[in-house]
C-alpha cells in the first residue's frame, strides 16, 4: 500500500503543479511529484524479487519495463494533443487526476492491502476491513 499510496500522491501533486500560478510553487509540487514516484519505484522493484518467484523474476521484469516504457510514447501523443485541445494546466490536472484516481481505485481492490493474506485461505472480504 505504500506504493500506491506514494504514486497516488504523485498524481495529486500533479493536479496542484496545474493549478499552481506562482513558479516557486509548481517547483514545490513538481519536487513532491517526482519524489512520490521515485519512492513508489524504489519500493516497487525489491517487492517485486520478494513476490514473484525467482525462475518467472526474468520474464516479468521484461514485461513490467515493456510495457513501461512502451506506454511512453502514447502517453507523450495523447498529452501532446491534450495540451493544443484544452491548454498545458488542464492537461497536467487531468492527468494528475486521472492517475491518482486509477492508483485510488486499486487500493481499494480486496487483497491489495494485504498480500501476504492471499492464498492462505483467508476470507477476502475479512481483508478489506
Amino acid at each position: 500500500v505504500p506504493i500506491l499510496a506514494s504514486w497516488a500522491g504523485a498524481g495529486l501533486a500533479a493536479i496542484f503543479l496545474g493549478l499552481s500560478s506562482e513558479a516557486w510553487l509548481a517547483v514545490v509540487f513538481a519536487g513532491v511529484m517526482w519524489f512520490s514516484l521515485t519512492y513508489g519505484n524504489v519500493l516497487w522493484f525489491p517487492l517485486m524479487q520478494e513476490k514473484v518467484p525467482a525462475e518467472l523474476l526474468g520474464r516479468v521484469s521484461s514485461v513490467d519495463w515493456m510495457f513501461s516504457l512502451a506506454l511512453n510514447p502514447v502517453g507523450a501523443i495523447i498529452g501532446g494533443i491534450s495540451a493544443t485541445v484544452v491548454g498545458i494546466p488542464l492537461t497536467i490536472i487531468l492527468g494528475g487526476a486521472i492517475a491518482a484516481a486509477a492508483t485510488g481505485g486499486v487500493i481499494a481492490i480486496p487483497g491489495v492491502r494485504k498480500p501476504d493474506d492471499i492464498g492462505r485461505g483467508t476470507d477476502h472480504t475479512e481483508i478489506a476491513a
